[in-house]
């Protein structure tokens, strides 16, 4: 009885010591770049107006009946009334929001020096309550500027969006909302090497602000990285994938679930989106530059949305992700 004592206890020690975790808690995700951007009275992506206000319409009817926890939103402009208008809504549909200068994240003395017309375009969101019960809440959040930008994106303050979470099992969660330069030339043709320069820069730099977080806490960086998922003819900073990869240690979570060919999908949609083929990028081609990258979290499922080729909400298509964050068990009778 005694050695049997010691076995069931040198057991119950390596179990506690290994990270064994508990059954997962599954969340669902989407990223969207809505492609909002007008400067003064210019809609570089067309009809701005009329396709946010179908936004208003289709994204909280989306998010209910898709039960989505998790929002990371790029262009979405502070100087129009798409920040607010956004953020009231899923207000009201129990989400808690993080936008760096609607909440204060940017310190009070680098506000005036900071702020430009289009602001940083990203909204993060977490749903407070689902189902009645506790789901997600943002304990603290903050955003880091990128230090280098080419001259016409130094127009709008992108930068580094992140929130840390409390999920209802008392587990840690951190989402980063991140939106990096185009790569392209004018006309989508092919890389500019000037822009490759910047964009190796805020990838660094995004590596940087990760390393800076807790690594033993779950990690979502999602957004448009304004990357290509797999070599085509224009190049759209392919060769930067394997730096996700390789360098970071992260995993893509919409590659994870599917199969090479399935990998491949586009939510750049050049043969298919009019908003593209009709517009400055006409001669880009279809890439995936929108993404979910986990370390900590299992990929379980994913899918493109937002995909009407008739009528596109955006110039980007969004992607939704079904995740599961496990809790690591500190002791054996918890």
């Amino acid at each position: 009885m005694r050695l049997l004592g010691t076995l069931l206890s040198a057991l119950l020690l390596l179990w506690n010591s290994s990270g064994l975790a508990a059954s997962g808690t599954h969340y669902k995700a989407l990223t969207f770049n809505a492609g909002l951007l007008k400067v003064l009275w210019a809609n570089l992506v067309p009809n701005v107006d009329e396709r946010f206000d179908r936004l208003q319409d289709s994204l909280p009817r989306y998010l209910d009946q898709n039960d989505i926890d998790i929002v990371s939103l790029q262009e979405v402009w502070e100087l129009e009334p798409h920040v607010e208008r956004l953020a009231s809504l899923l207000e009201s549909q129990g989400f808690e929001v993080a936008v760096p200068f609607r909440n204060g994240l940017v310190p009070k003395e680098k506000v005036s020096a900071l702020r430009h017309p289009l602001s940083s375009g990203l909204l993060l969101a977490v749903r407070n309550r689902k189902n009645g019960h506790p789901c997600l809440k943002i304990q603290s959040a903050e955003f880091e500027l990128f230090r280098k930008n080419d001259l016409v994106q130094s127009f709008a303050r992108k930068g580094i969006l992140t929130a840390h979470l409390q999920t209802e099992d008392g587990s840690r969660l951190n989402v980063v909302d991140i939106h990096t330069v185009q790569v392209e030339v004018a006309d989508g043709s092919a890389e500019d090497p000037s822009l490759m320069k910047v964009h190796s820069s805020q990838l660094a730099q995004i590596r940087e602000s990760l390393e800076r977080l807790d690594p033993s806490v779950p990690l979502v960086l999602a957004g448009d990285f304004n990357m290509a998922s797999h070599a085509n003819p224009n190049g759209y900073a392919f060769a930067h994938y394997p730096y996700f990869k390789d360098t970071m240690g992260l995993v893509d979570g919409f590659a994870a679930t599917h199969d090479e060919s399935g990998a491949k999908s586009c939510t750049w949609c050049t043969s298919r989106n009019a908003l593209i083929s009709g517009g400055l990028f006409k001669n880009s081609t279809d890439v995936r530059m929108d993404y979910f990258w986990l370390r900590g979290v299992a990929p379980i499922a994913s899918r493109i949305v937002f995909d009407d080729a008739e009528a596109p909400l955006s110039d980007h298509y969004g992607v939704e992700m079904e995740l599961e964050v496990q809790k690591v068990v500190t002791h054996f009778w918890q």
